[in-house]
């Protein structure tokens, strides 16, 4: 399973990233164990803040609950935190649909966090197996989602309340923000020019395409260069 991902914490992989991208949009799934631990935690947070044009799904164990209430430690050391964090997926608590809650982040921003845990449905006797999957389906641009509750089992949508839209806060791409700090400065300028100079060879050739023409070259410099002159 190590080839699937991207990373992980420690020697398992209890606590684990991916970063992809669909469409025009950057995303990172940060899976935490069940009750990750403050060292655990800090990893997510550090692995994070290095990848700010990134919209991040949190997903872990517990964390949300049929109440609306929400695990405190891991919402004040964490999922608050970042303004890319967009959605926090957890199960734990039964539940016969998908249950939603949306919060305020510390940074003004729109968190979307969800409890997705039908396990109930397959034992309750009038309903049968089902084995239930949530679907979703992501605009190109990352700021629109589509939530589908089907049964494979039966071939059958289940809860029509489970079944709906909503807007995601997703972060805006920063074309021009070389060192992925989530700022677009004279440091960007000093990195590419080492990227052009094939000094640095490890970096995100969308924020290094700064006149977003799908190539990384010297109109780029110029392009960051503009940008630079409008900022300051």
């Amino acid at each position: 399973f190590a080839s699937q991902v991207d990373g992980y914490y420690g020697s398992s992989l209890e606590n684990t990233y991916k970063v992809f991208t669909v469409g025009l949009v950057d995303y990172m799934i940060v899976t935490l164990d069940y009750n990750p631990t403050a060292e655990e935690v800090v990893w997510a947070d550090e692995l994070i803040a290095n990848h700010p044009n990134h919209n991040v799904i949190l997903t872990t164990h517990r964390y949300l609950g049929t109440s609306g209430s929400t695990d405190y430690e891991l919402w004040e050391n964490l999922a608050c935190k970042h303004e890319n964090i967009v959605m926090v997926l957890s199960g734990h608590y039964s539940y016969p649909g998908v249950l939603v809650k949306e919060s305020i982040g510390n940074n003004g921003n729109k968190v979307t966090q969800m409890l997705i845990d039908p396990q109930g449905l397959d034992s309750n006797g009038y309903v049968g197996a089902t084995g239930m999957i949530t679907m979703f389906y992501f605009s190109e641009d990352g700021k629109n989602l589509q939530v589908r509750f089907y049964s494979p089992i039966q071939n059958k949508y289940y809860n029509s309340d489970a079944q709906f839209s909503l807007s995601l806060d997703a972060v805006e791409y920063r074309y021009g923000d070389v060192n992925d700090d989530a700022d677009i400065n004279i440091l960007d300028m000093v990195r590419l020019k080492k990227v052009l100079a094939r000094i640095e060879v490890d970096y995100n050739k969308r924020t290094a395409d700064c006149n977003i023409d799908n190539i990384v070259d010297s109109t780029d410099l110029v392009s960051l260069r503009k940008t630079l002159l409008k900022i300051s």
